[in-house]
């Protein structure tokens, strides 16, 4: 799997994109920053969980959100995405 051999191998190191097709031309980092880009937000996926402890006194919430990330707003319409953000909230009480 391509986003685990990233996630073992990455640095701190901020890495510059001009689009999103290039991140696997270059060397592994931790963080990317991408010059063009378009997120299509009709086609956000969010998934989330709820867990209350066995006395009730501890609340765990946890959402995950992922955004398909194109070069530019044309490619939404050939219907296939290859590179997503993902964002992990977790909230505890």
């Amino acid at each position: 799997m391509i986003a685990q051999s990233y996630l073992v191998k990455a640095t701190e190191k901020l890495t510059r994109l001009d689009n999103i097709t290039l991140f696997e031309k270059v060397p592994p980092t931790k963080f990317y920053s991408i010059d063009q880009y378009y997120i299509d937000k009709t086609n956000i996926g969010i998934a989330g969980a709820v867990d209350f402890s066995i006395n009730d006194r501890d609340l765990n919430l946890e959402l995950y959100i992922a955004l398909p990330i194109f070069t530019n707003r044309a490619g939404v319409t050939k219907g296939i995405c290859t590179y997503w953000l993902g964002k992990n909230i977790q909230k505890n009480r």
